[in-house]
Parts: C-alpha cells; structure tokens; sequence
C-alpha cells in the first residue's frame, strides 16, 4: 500500500474533469504532511508513470498534474480519461515494461563523462546557541532576540531521551521567527510549523533554537572561502549539508 492511495481513491471519485488543489488540502486528503521536495521542485509533481513513485497515485486513477504553481502552492488535477480509469495492474505493468526497456537500451556506465572538472564542496560550520524557545501568557510562542541578518536556524524539540530538529534558511532571521511566531492564513509551512512548536511546548516538552550566522568555511574545488550567507544558493548548500549530517544521527528530522 502507497502512502499516496488516499489522493488516487479522492481522484477515482471525481466527477469533473480539472481539480485545481492546494498543497494544504492534497495533505488533508492524504492525511499526512507533503515531502519537502513537494515544495521545492516542479519534478516531485511530474507525470513520471514509473510504478511505485508519488505521481502512481494519480495516473493509475486517470488524471495528471498540470498548472503548477510552487509560489502558490497550488497544482491543477486533468482527468485524461473520458470513460472509467484504466485497470491498474494494466498500467502498471505497462510502466514496468517501459523502464525496464529504457535500462535495457542504455546503461548508466555507458554514459561519459563530461569533459569538465570534478566537483567538489565541503562544509565546516558550527551551530551558535541563541536561547530557548517558550510559550507567553497567551498561549503564543516567544523566540529568543535574534539578530537582522541572513542565516539559518534550527529548532531542537527535546523531550526526555529523544530529541527532533527542524532546520531552516533564511535572509532575515529576526523576520523568519516572526513569521513563525504570527503566521498569514496563505503561510502552510509557518503554519505547521508554529502548530508543530505549540504542540511540543504544551505537552511539556523543551525547544532550543541555533544559529548559523558566520563562520562558515567551504572548501570548493580544494580552496577554502569564507561562506557569503546572503547568497541563498549557499544558504540552501549549508541547510542540506546540515539535514544530511543529522540524518546520520539518533535525531528525527521535522523537515520534509
């Protein structure tokens, strides 16, 4: 069973041939949170028909993806059949076949590599600690003061023995916590976030907030530079660099 049954099921019984949906109620109707990658990158909402990938959920119903607005986090749902949906063990054998055909006719190993020099990028960087995030009399979240700067941020929800982040980047960290402290109605992701914090923090859990605001070292192509976090490429290289260092410790990342 595909965690993604849900949207093919909610598509199956559709009437109307175009579905134009928000990210927030595509998870309402899963039941579960969108990956990050949804948010960030057109290919996640791609017509792929290669089985076992989220776009199965809607092709094997008869629908594809077409509209979509990332800024918005909007995506439009076209049904692509004028009668019942195809049998799905039919398109999905269909789909088997096709790559197993692509692999057959050409291997990864029989690609060259491009007449260019090797990448390669490391990252040294240590987190500052600002303080402890909190709850007021109101019941809203209190950040510890932080500075007007570009930088990244990290939330560890600690509670006993167990210990869960959430990492992110941004141009104005002082703005960013606002955000989260008194999210817009259109702000999905401030709004989970902030829902995510006032959940830990009321059933008596810890949270403490880390900065990265210099001090960050990349070695590209064997020369150290010292990292420009106004730039938000290299942000986004030290924020992955830092989900994917934590992915290989005893800590549930909250990013997705």
């Amino acid at each position: 069973m595909s965690r993604y049954d849900k949207l093919s099921e909610f598509l199956s019984e559709q009437i109307i041939s175009t579905q134009r949906m928000t990210f927030r109620e595509v998870e309402e109707i899963l039941g579960l949170p969108l990956p990050n990658s949804a948010y960030k990158y057109q290919a996640w909402w791609a017509n792929n028909p290669i089985p076992n990938r989220q776009s199965y959920a809607w092709l094997s119903a008869g629908w594809e993806t077409e509209n979509l607005d990332l800024a918005g986090q909007k995506v439009t749902f076209r049904r692509t059949w004028n009668s019942q949906p195809a049998n799905p063990r039919r398109l999905r054998n269909k789909a088997v076949a096709r790559s197993r055909r692509q692999e057959a006719a050409r291997s990864p190993n029989d690609v060259p590599f491009a007449d260019t020099p090797p990448v390669q990028v490391s990252v040294d960087v240590k987190w500052r600690h600002l303080g402890t995030l909190a709850r007021d009399a109101h019941g809203d979240l209190t950040f510890p003061a932080a500075p007007t700067t570009p930088g990244l941020y990290r939330f560890r929800l600690k509670d006993g023995d167990s210990s869960r982040h959430y990492i992110g980047e941004t141009m104005e960290l002082r703005r960013r916590f606002q955000h989260y402290r008194k999210p817009g109605p259109s702000q999905a992701t401030n709004l989970r976030v902030n829902a995510l914090l006032k959940e830990h923090l009321g059933s008596g859990g810890s949270a403490e907030v880390d900065i990265i605001v210099d001090g960050v070292v990349l070695m590209i192509g064997g020369e150290n530079i010292d990292a420009n976090l106004s730039d938000k490429a290299t942000r986004r290289l030290i924020e992955n660099a830092a989900l994917v260092a934590e992915g290989g410790t005893d800590v549930s990342t909250l990013n997705r």
